[in-house]
């Protein structure tokens, strides 16, 4: 103080100083304690070394603070002006002071005991404080605080909520950390954000394999804290530099293994205090989680009994229903001396609801063989528009019958890829039964199948009911329905999309779903691989040149399924007509002379067995190949068409491959 030039600011040289501005200046100096002055009308700023050591050396000294005010003034401003004011001493406990020390910023936590100065007349003329740094006692109570709130995490009924709890239990101040992040890591090595909180961007990201984490997962040396730089992304949301990555010790079903990621405070040090309490902090946070991943595996034992329950019970449901008109037509035929028309009726019903039950068998042969891991795919490849066709043409039924739009729209060039048309066409159609079932009646279903020449992608959207957010993550699972509102009819069996789900996979795909929320309706988008080659159809085009274009007639009741399939015959250079009745189909015969007839069975007017009949009376159509393409598949079925004069029996969905097997087949008996 004393080589300063005193007389060029408002104070004037040091020597006409008055006495009680003297007075205090003495005492300041001899306090060992960070002591300071805000004196006169202007508040000069004075201060010792202890409150220079504390708080930096400040800009601010010797100055008035209607030109600097910073620092301990941002903490006690308003109590130094309540003592100028009442000329009563103020205590202010534990303010918050930014200080600056080696060029970087500190956050300290001062109390600090405020006396009004006097002069000779007892007038207010200046403010003496002396402060107390309370820094370590403030934080250790913070700290003592998050860790006390991660002895609640134990309490968590399942382990995502345990992640959750944990990193809002961290990062409840952030200004002694940021953010805190926790990560699982699967068996395959998939990292998932489990937990977060804290200040973070809204686009962090949430799942990653673990060879492209944006941290290293890897202990510190010597079980050191490993102190890693924070992605900018981060950064500029968060007030940190860097973050600490713990390891976190446990054992889950599912989870080899958990990180703990927590950013470090920029104007905190990271001193032993600040490792010690990361080190507690991942501790208290491994045994929570270890207790709620007990909890959450007999949680969902709990559930799956509950499922499982809940599943035999609605199997039988979906038993009887078939077997109740089953039970009625067979007492119906006791009277068939007295009315014989009953019998065709009779016979009618027991073959709708038999071939009902043959659709619920085999769904759940499907899920036992999914189950044991002994479902294969019969590969080849294929064109993934017919397949879409063949799962639109198998749900037909049921969406005329709740009075559904829907709309296909496919590209007309082949998407060529290696798989099994039945089973692929079987997982589409699950996920279009599903959104008819889960869309109130008169809906609109979208169907978009598109590629991008690596991937192609089908994109099933409807206005139904929609998918709750705690639901979408169970979705997929094995006897999961979504929850039954009063007065809704029960939907399946809860087994519809896990089927469809593993086949996919098996595919080398991926199926998501996405909702908005209930009532908002729903997506599903499935993504398969591209073969490298051409499909079949596309390579047998040549051949079929070859052997020149073949003249087909595609009868069938749905009219989208035959158009379908008329598109994807003219695609690979057939010339092609539809019918969508058996009468239409013999006159459009008759006009057209085809090489080859494929006719569907349940047609009106005229139904197949029929028309086909009829053709084989006319000389043109004695010897023309005609196929029955029918969802009847049993040797019944079989017999019934044979006697008819079909030459082959072909079951739905019917893939393109097949037929062009049956007109390779034809053309060679005909060399």
């Amino acid at each position: 103080m004393q080589s300063r030039d005193w007389s060029a600011t408002s104070l004037g040289p040091a020597e006409t100083w008055p006495e009680s501005l003297k007075a205090v200046l003495r005492l300041m100096l001899a306090n060992p304690a960070p002591a300071f002055i805000w004196w006169g009308p202007e508040l000069v700023y004075l201060h010792n070394d202890a409150c220079g050591r504390l708080f930096g050396r400040q800009r601010s000294f010797g100055r008035p603070a209607a030109e600097v005010r910073e620092r301990i003034w941002d903490a006690i401003g308003p109590e130094v002006s309540d003592v100028l004011d009442s000329s009563a001493a103020v205590v202010a406990e534990e303010r918050r002071v930014i200080a600056g020390k080696n060029g970087r910023a500190r956050e300290l936590y001062c109390s600090f005991s405020l006396t009004p100065i006097r002069d000779e007349w007892g007038s207010t003329v200046g403010v003496f404080g002396v402060g107390a740094d309370r820094t370590a006692a403030v934080v250790a109570r913070q700290r003592l605080a998050a860790l006390s709130k991660l002895h609640d995490v134990a309490r968590a009924d399942t382990l995502r909520r345990a992640c959750e709890w944990s990193a809002a239990a961290l990062a409840a101040d952030v200004r002694d950390v940021p953010f805190a992040l926790v990560y699982l890591v699967d068996e395959s090595g998939r990292v998932s954000l489990a937990g977060s909180a804290g200040s973070l961007p809204k686009d962090v990201e949430t799942a990653f394999p673990r060879s492209a984490a944006p941290w290293t997962f890897e202990p510190g040396a010597g079980g050191a804290v490993r102190v890693q730089a924070v992605p900018q992304s981060i950064s500029e949301a968060a007030d940190a530099d860097e973050a600490a990555v713990l390891p976190l010790r446990f054992h889950a079903a599912g989870a080899r293994e958990a990180w703990l990621v927590v950013g470090l405070a920029r104007r905190r040090p990271f001193d032993d205090e600040y490792r010690a309490f990361l080190t507690s902090a991942a501790g208290l946070v491994s045994a929570g989680l270890g207790v709620a991943a007990l909890d959450d595996k007999a949680h969902t034992r709990s559930e799956d009994e509950e499922r499982r329950n809940e599943f035999l019970a609605m199997l039988a449901h979906e038993l009887r229903n078939p077997l109740a008109p089953i039970r009625s037509a067979a007492e119906l035929l006791a009277y068939v001396d007295s009315n014989p028309m009953s019998l065709p009726h009779a016979r009618a019903i027991i073959e709708r609801q038999l071939a009902q039950l043959v659709r619920l068998v085999d769904d759940l042969l499907d899920v036992s063989r999914i189950s044991r891991g002994t479902l294969e795919l019969k590969r080849g490849p294929i064109d993934l528009r017919a397949a879409v066709a063949s799962a639109v043409e198998s749900v037909r039924p049921l969406v005329d019958s709740a009075r559904h739009e829907l709309r296909v729209h496919m590209p007309r060039t082949p998407i060529p890829l290696h798989g099994d048309h039945a089973r692929l066409a079987q997982a589409l159609a699950n996920v279009l039964t599903n959104a008819a079932q889960y869309t109130n009646a008169g809906g609109h279903i979208d169907v978009l199948v598109e590629s991008n020449g690596r991937d192609a992608r089908i994109r099933i959207a409807d206005d139904g009911i929609g998918l709750d957010g705690n639901f979408l993550p169970r979705v997929f699972d094995m006897f999961t329905q979504g929850e039954q509102r009063s007065g809704e009819p029960r939907r399946g069996l809860g087994i519809g999309l896990a089927v469809a789900r593993r086949l996919i996979e098996l595919h080398g795909g991926a199926i998501t779903a996405a909702s908005p929320g209930r009532d908002r309706g729903s997506e599903f988008v499935v993504t398969l691989p591209l073969s490298v080659a051409r499909p079949e159809a596309s390579r047998t085009n040549g051949r079929a040149e070859h052997a020149h274009s073949r003249k087909i007639l595609v009868a069938d009741d749905n009219s989208d399924a035959a158009t379908a399939m008329a598109e994807i015959l003219g695609v690979i250079g057939h010339d092609v007509r539809t019918a969508v009745d058996g009468l239409e189909a013999i006159e459009v015969a008759e006009r057209f002379r085809p090489d080859l007839i494929l006719l569907d069975i349940g047609m009106p007017r005229v139904d197949g067995y029929e028309a086909c009949r009829r053709i084989r009376q006319r000389a043109w159509g004695r010897d023309v190949p005609i196929y029955a393409v029918t969802g009847w598949g049993q040797a019944s079925d079989r017999r019934k068409t044979r006697e008819a004069g079909f030459n082959a029996h072909l079951v739905k969905p019917v893939s393109i491959d097949a037929i062009n097997e049956l007109i390779a087949r034809t053309e060679q008996q005909n060399v």
